[in-house]
């Protein structure tokens, strides 16, 4: 194989390699953990807000309940730092998912609601990334699960009366951004803040 360095680094440039290694890594694995990929770049559109585009990746599990909209955001030495208002991180064992629930004739859910998940995860109010404002009217981490979230969406209302008629469904969508970046989280003492320069004197990372 003859590799042309310019070509090989406009490659590297995108995001693809990262998306197309994930999909191997679930196909190859997927007898181990029970997820497939259902689809791949799937196209979308979200009447309620007007956005558009494509999922990187849809997986489900194999029982056909539980699905995972995923995001796969490729970045270079670059941390996500995340904190939370009151200094110190609560591990939770929840988080917000589309829900499509279809019995005896109609929808009993269709919307998002809060389900629990196992195992717990810090829950951070902030996200802070190197060179980005705090006045920036939305952040990076903002603007990619806002388009999730809609693409989420989108996904859902296409397939609302994806099912038997007969049947009892139950369906979970989970919004998934998977990255390179360092995930760090910040904790503190709040008399450890500033308030003449805003600024955190001592954390634990």
């Amino acid at each position: 194989m003859v590799t042309d360095p310019e070509l090989l680094r406009l490659a590297n440039e995108s995001g693809f390699p990262l998306q197309i290694a994930i999909e191997h890594v679930v196909r190859q694995t997927s007898a181990a953990h029970g997820w497939q990929v259902r689809h791949s770049e799937h196209a979308w559109h979200n009447p309620a807000d007007g956005q558009s585009g494509f999922i990187d990746l849809v997986l489900s599990d194999s029982n056909g309940f539980a699905y995972a909209v995923v995001e796969c955001k490729r970045v270079r030495n670059t941390t996500w730092l995340f904190f939370a208002g009151t200094g110190s991180l609560a591990r939770r064992y929840h988080c917000r998912a589309w829900a499509t629930h279809y019995r005896n004739g109609s929808f009993n859910a269709f919307g998002w609601f809060e389900v629990s998940i196992d195992p717990a995860t810090p829950e951070a109010n902030f996200c802070a990334v190197r060179g980005q404002s705090t006045n920036d009217r939305n952040t990076l981490l903002e603007r990619v699960a806002g388009e999730l979230i809609s693409s989420t969406e989108a996904l859902a209302l296409a397939e609302r009366d994806y099912r038997r008629q007969e049947a009892e469904s139950l369906r979970l969508y989970f919004n998934v951004i998977v990255t390179t970046a360092t995930l760090k989280v910040a904790e503190f003492d709040t008399a450890h803040l500033s308030i003449a320069d805003g600024t955190i004197t001592e954390a634990s990372f």
